[in-house]
């Protein structure tokens, strides 16, 4: 008799937590369900908005793509008279000649770079530039010499020298005059000095490369 009660008692206890667990579970769906209908009601604006905010971007991003860039600053330009003037890219630099590549051969480029790596001082560096301003004059002279003879004596020659030299003489009285004080200011007139009787050598020897391709340098300069 106990047995058999004990028996009915745990069908008893079977079937009530079943009754629970079923009850549990229906209540538990009614409120998933419940809850993701608000969540979806709430979430429904919002991921409208989101949808069509997106939507505006997009056509932002292509209307945007789609306009011609601005052109860079090395590409030609139009100024206000309507005449277009060339950027930076557009001009080209002037190619190499075959005097360049003979003058890049004279001995006093190389010597004033290698004796300028050398020099410590400011007093050692106008002491180096007024020295090759005196071998520049030196190497004036003698393209001049070489010019004249290889043109025949022309006059022309000669006369374009004698102008150079009247000037030269009132530029370097005036370079002497507005120099500046001080190492730097010596500095700056021994350098100018220098580059003033280099270029005119430059221009002598060119003129002497048309006439004679295979100059020579002076050695000794």
């Amino acid at each position: 008799m106990k047995c058999k009660r004990f028996l009915i008692l745990t069908i008893c206890a079977a079937i009530l937590c079943g009754g629970i667990a079923a009850c549990g579970e229906e209540s538990a769906s009614s409120t998933v369900s419940s809850f993701g209908s608000s969540a979806s009601a709430a979430s429904g604006p919002s991921l409208a908005a989101s949808a069509a905010e997106s939507a505006a971007e997009s056509q932002t991003e292509t209307a945007a793509s789609s306009q011609t860039p601005p052109a860079p600053a090395s590409q030609a330009e139009t100024n206000e008279g309507g005449a277009i003037t060339p950027g930076p890219a557009s001009q080209a630099s002037s190619p190499e000649t075959a005097f360049d590549q003979k003058w890049a051969e004279n001995p006093l480029d190389a010597a004033y770079e290698k004796d300028s790596e050398e020099a410590d001082s400011m007093q050692e560096m106008i002491s180096l530039a007024n020295t090759y301003a005196v071998q520049w004059q030196s190497a004036m002279i003698d393209a001049y010499k070489k010019l004249f003879a290889a043109s025949g004596n022309d006059p022309a020659v000669e006369q374009a020298q004698q102008t150079w030299e009247d000037e030269a003489a009132a530029f370097l009285q005036d370079l002497s005059a507005s120099a500046q004080t001080g190492t730097s200011g010596a500095l700056s007139a021994a350098t100018q000095k220098m580059e003033f009787y280099r270029s005119r050598a430059k221009a002598l020897y060119e003129q002497l490369y048309a006439y004679d391709p295979d100059f020579t340098y002076d050695q000794t300069e």
